[in-house]
């Protein structure tokens, strides 16, 4: 299938594509994103988290404006890879200074860190739910069993190294054919639920009998803290597109492929959570769900799992490759790799507090920055700050930007207890992504206009006088 497997390693880490390597066609987009957001983390948001908040018909709503703007930064992000040709982080060097690029890489390492951790936990628990043939699981049943589990995450993260050590059209490749197998697999446990525990569907709709703005923004900001949670990937797989390749092209099928993965995923997880009567993480879910057929569901989990994370371990080699440059690929992929058997290992039994709380706080630093990006490189024709060690005026328009969410970061109070102005008065709905990333973009915009004194726009492939 791949041919000759030297042949297939990839060349190029953080350094500008040349044009003459570029050869990825803008639509390899959708199935990368289609397949990779079929995922384990997906799934759990719907099965675990999103029960009892909403009816149907709401629940939807809010699903589809939340996946659909998360889409939409996650498709802008895409746009710069064949604008610029460069991976992620690394252009985050154009925005904020070597140095001040190199923090953001810092922060996008732990990011990916922490997603590897939570596919592979998943990913793993799904195996050894079919290595036993459901029977429970998880540490501390019993001497075999804990054997099983720590081999199941050993396997799934070979399995993911072994992509991301070849790289992008390798990856491209796996996540072409995840697209259609993933597709199939959850097209199937949703329509299974419709179609053989309608009942359970209509009951669990109609015990939520009043409308709630909290509960509704509670969905929107959850599942939208999901998907946005991609946008410091994305030109890491759009880079090989060619430069006068139109970018709405690029834009489109990112945004469709990741849209209607995600959102599928999590109306799959939460139809799952209806035959139940409750939401729950474990596989065992898929007992009622899908009867005979059960093993399906945890198959799907776990080629999902595989999927999100070979995206996850190649950018988090791309990020710490911005760090430090002269880090190898090998040794990287290979450490990282057993940091996050060990992780695995010790949250595996309190997957669902440690999920929720990482899903919630570290993609503080996220929506801003994509603010800071768009502003650079897609409003203004700037981003080119990279001779110097910090760009200031930038670092400090994204610092602010946090500062000026900080009020709206409701989830801080939740999980770590410290007070938040506005915590009672919105419900507990965090809407800090909102503020930080519309206030990112306007005081970015100011600095280049004001401070750098800028008087183009960028406006497609070319540019006008403000």
């Amino acid at each position: 299938m791949f041919g000759n497997i030297k042949s297939k390693i990839e060349k190029f880490d953080i350094q500008e594509i040349n044009e003459s390597a570029r050869h990825q066609k803008p639509r390899s987009l959708f199935y990368l994103w289609f397949g990779s957001n079929l995922t384990v983390a997906d799934f759990i948001i719907g099965s675990d988290f999103l029960l009892g908040y909403l009816s149907n018909l709401y629940m939807i709503i809010a699903l589809v404006i939340a996946n659909a703007g998360g889409a939409a930064l996650l498709a802008f992000m895409s746009i710069l890879g064949p604008l610029k040709g460069r991976s992620q982080m690394a252009l985050s060097e154009g925005a904020y200074g070597v140095a001040g690029g190199k923090a953001m890489s810092l922060l996008q390492f732990i990011n990916t860190g922490g997603w590897l951790t939570v596919n592979l936990i998943i990913a793993s628990q799904a195996l050894l739910f079919l290595m036993s043939s459901g029977a429970t699981q998880g540490f501390g049943a019993s001497p075999l069993f804990d054997l099983f589990a720590i081999g199941s995450i050993i396997v799934v993260s070979l399995v993911v190294f072994l992509l991301a050590f070849f790289g992008h059209s390798i990856i491209k490749a796996f996540e072409t054919v995840m697209s259609a197998v993933l597709g199939l697999m959850f097209a199937y446990i949703i329509l299974n639920v419709l179609i053989f525990h309608v009942s359970d569907v209509i009951n669990q709709s109609n015990s939520v009998t009043t409308f709630s703005w909290i509960s509704f923004g509670t969905v929107i900001m959850l599942t939208f803290s999901y998907i946005m949670s991609w946008g410091p990937y994305a030109s890491d797989y759009s880079r090989y597109i060619p430069r006068n390749e139109k970018l709405w092209k690029s834009f489109l099928y990112t945004f469709m492929g990741g849209f209607l993965a995600s959102i599928g995923a999590e109306f799959a997880g939460l139809l799952a959570a209806y035959v139940l009567g409750t939401s729950s993480s474990s596989d065992s879910i898929f007992f009622p769900v899908l009867g005979s057929l059960w093993f399906i569901g945890p198959i799907a989990l776990l080629l999902g799992g595989i999927a999100a994370n070979s995206l996850n371990l190649y950018s988090n080699f791309l990020s710490l490759k911005t760090i430090v440059t002269r880090a190898s690929k090998l040794p990287i992929i290979l450490i990282v790799s057993l940091a996050s058997i060990v992780m695995a290992v010790l949250f595996y039994g309190d997957f669902s507090g440690f999920y929720e709380t990482f899903l919630y706080i570290l993609d503080y630093w996220i929506t801003p920055w994509i603010g800071v990006m768009i502003a650079e490189f897609l409003i203004m024709k700037a981003g080119d700050h990279e001779r110097k060690s910090i760009t200031w005026s930038i670092l400090i328009s994204y610092l602010l930007s946090i500062a000026v969410s900080y009020p709206f970061m409701n989830s801080i109070e939740y999980y770590l207890g410290i007070p938040i102005p506005f915590y009672s008065l919105l419900g507990g709905v965090d809407i800090s992504y909102i503020v930080s990333f519309f206030s990112a973009i306007i005081l970015t915009v100011f600095v280049e206009l004001f401070v750098f004194k800028r008087k183009i726009i960028w406006k497609g492939t070319k540019s006008a006088d403000a």
